[in-house]
């Protein structure tokens, strides 16, 4: 496989229900071994870089699915017999964390310490494939909302032992967006691998709301760039276009696009961090609550909601937040400046 690796861990959703997916190659590489795993409807799972599905129930059909390939590649390797009871998927097939231990692990931790904060998981672990720390889902302490899950995305394990945002590597102004370090005589390290991260490209939040019409049911939350300087930006799936404020590249500084504005607003930040996350976490607050409003009253038209409406009416919030975007990174730019 390349670099990369050559497997996938996914989450699949419809208005339904929904089921963490874990494929790879099988060794013809013309097809794959593949195994789905059902999410309960009042559980969250949390899929971080890594396989987390372990036994295989093979007489639930309802909760798990897999190819048959998942038996016979283990047992013609001899990795696993019946006799050993249920394969575990992730022991068996995971190539374990990337780059370092905690990887992935950590953050598995950090989404269930906000999400379902009573079940009072370690940080720490022998092994993760083998010493199995953490459960496949889990129920929430309470319901889940879009704010809930933009809050685990945004996270840097503040407040517990391994905040990114306090400490001599946090610097003056409290920031936790590290460049990759190199090594130092020999000697090979690695910042804490947080949720919230610098280098995305964009996060979402998917729903999947069954009980209304698909065109309005379906929102996908866009946050271009990192999550903790984003806004998640929604966008019915009854659009017939998107605005154009979605385009642009990484590669070409363009004031149109969302991504081009978040991105800016986080390199001020970063000139006095500590200072400035304030004042972006009001605004997120702000627009997000102005999004749900456009939600709810785009939910009570339900299908009377015509299609050009629902497409213009989102798209002007999108823009409306661009703009804002641009407008705050001024005036902290002015606010902070030297």
């Amino acid at each position: 496989g390349s670099f990369e690796g050559s497997a996938e861990s996914l989450m699949v959703t419809d208005p339904h229900e929904g089921f963490i997916f874990h494929i790879l190659p099988d060794e013809s590489g013309s097809s794959a071994i593949w195994a789905a795993q059902r999410v309960p409807d009042d559980h969250v799972a949390v899929v971080a870089n890594a396989f987390v599905i372990r036994q295989i129930n093979v007489s639930d059909p309802t909760n798990f699915l897999f190819s048959r390939s998942v038996h016979e590649t283990a047992t013609a390797k001899g990795w696993w017999s019946p006799k050993d009871g249920p394969l575990d998927f992730t022991a068996i097939y995971s190539d374990g964390e990337y780059k370092q231990k905690y990887y992935s692990g950590r953050r598995v931790w950090g989404a269930y310490r906000l999400l379902s904060p009573s079940l009072n998981l370690s940080p720490t672990y022998d092994e993760y494939r083998k010493s199995k720390p953490y459960p496949v889902t889990a129920k929430p302490d309470e319901k889940v909302s879009v704010a809930a899950f933009a809050r685990v995305m945004r996270c840097y394990y503040e407040r517990t032992e391994f905040d990114a945002t306090v400490g001599l590597a946090a610097g003056p102004w409290g920031t936790p967006d590290h460049v990759a370090g190199g090594s130092a005589g020999g000697l090979v390290g690695g910042w804490e691998r947080t949720i919230g991260l610098f280098r995305t490209s964009d996060s979402h939040i998917a729903q999947s709301r069954g009980w209304l019409p698909d065109a309005v049911g379906g929102v996908l939350w866009w946050g271009p760039h990192a999550a903790p300087y984003t806004v998640y930006v929604p966008f019915a799936a009854g659009m017939v276009s998107l605005p154009s404020c979605t385009l642009g590249t990484p590669a070409v500084m363009d004031r149109s696009s969302l991504f081009w504005a978040v991105r800016l607003l986080f390199n001020y930040a970063q000139l006095r961090r500590s200072a400035m996350i304030v004042h972006i976490n009001e605004y997120q607050e702000i627009a997000h609550n102005r999004s749900l409003k456009l939600q709810a009253q785009l939910d009570a038209l339900g299908s009377k909601a015509p299609f050009d409406v629902l497409t213009s009416l989102m798209a002007s919030n999108a823009e409306s937040i661009r703009n804002e975007l641009y407008a705050l990174a001024d005036t902290l730019l002015f606010r902070y400046a030297d």
